[in-house]
C-alpha cells in the first residue's frame, strides 16, 4: 500500500506526454552522445607565438601603433623626415635579415639533400 502510494506521487509529477529523458535516448545515440563529448573535450595542440616576433614584424599592430605614435609626436619636418627615414632602414634591415634566412635555410636543405 505505501510503495503503490510512492508510485503513484512519482508518476503524478509528469504530465500525461511528458516522459523522461533517458526514456527518450536510445542505445545509439548515448554512444553517439558519448563519442562527440571525448572528441569535444580532448585537448588540443597549439601553436605557441614567439613575443619577439609579435614585437618586430613589420605587420604587427604593435609595430604600426609605435610607428604611428612616434610619427605623430615629430611636429617639425625635420623630425619627421628622421622617424620616416628610421622606420624605412628599419624595414630594410628587417627585410634583409628575412633574406638572409631564407638564403640559409636554401642552403642548408641543398647540403642535407644532396
Amino acid at each position: 500500500m505505501f510503495m503503490d502510494l510512492e508510485n503513484e506521487r512519482s508518476n503524478e509529477s509528469l504530465l500525461p506526454n511528458q516522459k523522461h529523458l533517458f526514456d527518450l535516448l536510445t542505445t545509439k545515440d548515448i554512444l553517439l552522445l558519448f563519442f562527440f563529448s571525448i572528441s569535444y573535450f580532448t585537448p588540443k595542440t597549439s601553436n605557441a607565438v614567439n613575443l619577439r616576433e609579435i614585437l618586430t614584424s613589420e605587420g604587427s599592430i604593435i609595430v604600426k601603433m609605435q610607428e604611428k605614435i612616434e610619427y605623430f609626436f615629430a611636429f617639425n619636418v625635420e623630425r619627421k623626415v628622421e622617424v620616416l627615414e628610421k622606420q624605412a632602414e628599419k624595414r630594410l634591415n628587417m627585410a634583409q635579415t628575412y633574406a638572409n634566412q631564407k638564403k640559409k635555410s636554401r642552403l642548408l636543405w641543398k647540403i642535407i639533400f644532396r
